[in-house]
């Protein structure tokens, strides 16, 4: 959780922060820029020390137009999995990983009652669609949330720096053409004190993804599981999904709530339903497993799993039970409970609507 300290902006620097949006959204920089034109800044003396890698947001439809800026190899490797979109299976899986600033314009039904008075604070108006400056950080195991002070300054910065970029793409294109296409380049913007900003094109590489430290379990516990347990020629599915948070922090950040589930493959029957805190799924996906199998009784020959991250972590304790793991792409038990879960959710959610109006 982060004190409210660390959220109290002076009007000023709030200021600064939207008028910097404004130049975005005057220009609208998206029509030219492609998601896929990654560039990095290097800003060392706004207090985030950590590299950012923006990304121009067009605009499709109803989504709103933007910019993102991934910060550090954490953010990066949140980049890489948003583009893969079999990762991101899972409505608010990205909310476990990324670490990331993001600038949207939204309409004024989608602004918090924060988001506008913020604008009202400093003076600012907007009309039409897609025109409200909307600003949310991402932090691993949070729920999106407004900027912090530091992040404020580091945004504003971020965003002055990548509408020059913008406008030099657009009036000097063959200036910004990568060395050849046999690789995937990155270009980066540097400037040292008060000399000129310069570009030059690196080539781009995703730091090594690793997604959790290896699983602890219990030897002794797993073996007496074993003898306690025959094992049946059934597949189970089991995964891993992020669900809303729908309890009040106040004025807290909230965390990210996942949620293991285990059901029989063939017959969809449930067998559990396990919630946890996002930092703690380390700890608790051994737990999870284990009481999936004293709820059914018994074994299953074999675990379905959509992702090989998660059959890697497995895989060390069933083989201790002597119990296979294999992915798959279509986990429909799972989906089927997931699905009636999600109802159940939308149902608390709306009678909780209604009891504040």
């Amino acid at each position: 959780m982060h004190s409210n300290d660390e959220y109290d902006i002076p009007l000023d620097e709030l200021k600064e922060l939207y008028d910097a949006a404004d130049q975005i959204w005057e220009q609208a920089c998206w029509n030219w820029m492609d998601p896929d034109d990654l560039f990095s800044v290097s800003l060392p003396d706004s207090g985030i020390k950590e590299l950012g890698y923006g990304s121009y947001l067009p605009k499709y439809g109803d989504k709103a137009p933007g910019i993102l800026v991934f910060l550090g190899d954490r953010g990066l490797n949140s980049y890489e999995r948003l583009c893969e979109e079999k990762t991101y299976n899972d409505r608010l899986e990205g909310l476990v990983y990324q670490r990331s600033l993001h600038l949207t314009f939204e309409n004024y039904r989608d602004l918090t009652t924060k988001d506008r008075r913020a604008i009202k604070s400093i003076g600012k108006k907007y009309s039409g669609k897609h025109s409200w400056p909307q600003f949310r950080s991402y932090l691993p195991g949070y729920m999106p949330w407004e900027l912090s002070l530091s992040e404020v300054r580091y945004f504003t910065q971020f965003l002055t720096r990548a509408y020059h970029y913008a406008l030099d793409r657009y009036y000097r294109p063959k200036e910004f053409s990568p060395p050849d296409d046999k690789k995937r380049w990155i270009l980066h913007a540097e400037r040292k004190k008060d000399k000129p900003w310069k570009y030059d094109w690196r080539e781009l590489t995703f730091p090594q993804w690793k997604d959790v430290d290896p699983l602890d379990f219990d030897e002794l516990q797993l073996y007496r599981l074993k003898k306690a347990f025959r094992k049946q020629n059934k597949e189970w599915e089991f995964g891993i999904f992020t669900i809303d948070n729908l309890m009040d922090a106040g004025e807290l950040r909230p965390v990210v709530v996942q949620q293991a589930m285990t059901a029989d493959r063939e017959t969809a029957a449930m067998y559990d339903s396990y919630i946890f805190m996002c930092s703690q799924r380390g700890e608790q996906l051994v737990p999870a497993l284990i009481q999936a199998i004293e709820n059914a009784q018994h074994l299953p020959n074999c675990f379905v799993v959509s992702d090989e991250h998660l059959a890697q972590q497995l895989r060390p304790i069933l083989k201790k039970l002597g119990v296979g793991i294999r992915c798959a792409s279509d986990l429909h038990a799972l989906e089927f409970a997931r699905q009636s879960f999600e109802k159940i959710m939308e149902e608390t959610r709306e009678a909780r609507e209604q009891e504040k109006e």
